[in-house]
């Protein structure tokens, strides 16, 4: 896998965490359409997320809710920090 990260342009580290994204629904054996109804999305919206399209930041939140990843932003963001 590659390393997302500041040295890499936008729609390289967008299909890299679209690739991540794939890996983790794989992982947990759900298909797009498994998770597209776990979420409230459309299949599409899932594919366009793994594909490293441009979607919404809510869209991100709900596949992350779903996955049981959410807890993982405060490793990204954690609090307290200005």
């Amino acid at each position: 896998m590659t390393t997302i990260g500041d040295f890499l342009a936008d729609s390289e580290n967008m299909a890299e965490f679209g690739s991540r994204l794939r890996a983790r629904r794989l992982a947990r054996n759900l298909t797009t359409k498994m998770l597209a109804e776990r979420t409230g999305l459309n299949r599409k919206t899932i594919m366009d997320l793994e594909a490293g399209r441009d979607v919404r930041l809510s869209t991100v939140m709900k596949v992350f809710r779903a996955l049981q990843l959410l807890g993982t932003l405060n490793t990204a963001l954690p609090d307290g920090i200005t």
